[in-house]
């Protein structure tokens, strides 16, 4: 993000206008109403730059920078998360590396429950909004 652009532009005073306006159901609404915000000035970068732990067959893994954990299956709660190795392997060296593993060996089935429940309703959720004729950003702003 351009957080120069950003204060240029007043984002965050138009970002809580939109907000306080439609107050649109949405299942990541920080990103969401951003991207409205800039939908119009912004660069598209390669997916390798903010790559979600989601197999996407003909994506070529040479090309990853960035992986985004955005959901509930992380690395640092649980094992088998896809691209897992890359980041214990990237983490090593880094100066919260000891803190990732005491969060990892913390982890207990209250845990992994919550993040069961937790996925499952935000899918639902996804799932329910994909439905929706009516109080969208798509429909409302005519985007």
């Amino acid at each position: 993000m351009n957080l120069k652009k950003f204060r240029e532009d007043d984002i965050e005073t138009k970002f809580l206008d939109l907000l306080k306006t439609y107050n649109f159901d949405t299942v990541c609404p920080d990103q969401d109403y951003l991207n409205v915000l800039c939908r119009n000035d912004k660069v598209l970068l390669h997916t390798g730059w903010n790559k979600m732990p989601l197999e996407e067959p003909g994506f070529d893994y040479t090309t990853l920078k960035l992986l985004h954990y955005n959901s509930f299956e992380k690395p640092w709660h649980y094992d088998h998360v896809r691209y897992g190795d890359k980041f214990w392997e990237e983490s090593a060296g880094s100066p919260f590396y000891e803190d990732l593993l005491k969060i990892r060996n913390s982890v207990d089935e209250n845990h992994i429950k919550k993040g069961k429940q937790g996925a499952a309703a935000l899918l639902e959720k996804a799932l329910y909004l994909a439905e929706q004729d009516e109080g969208t950003f798509k429909k409302t702003l005519a985007l």
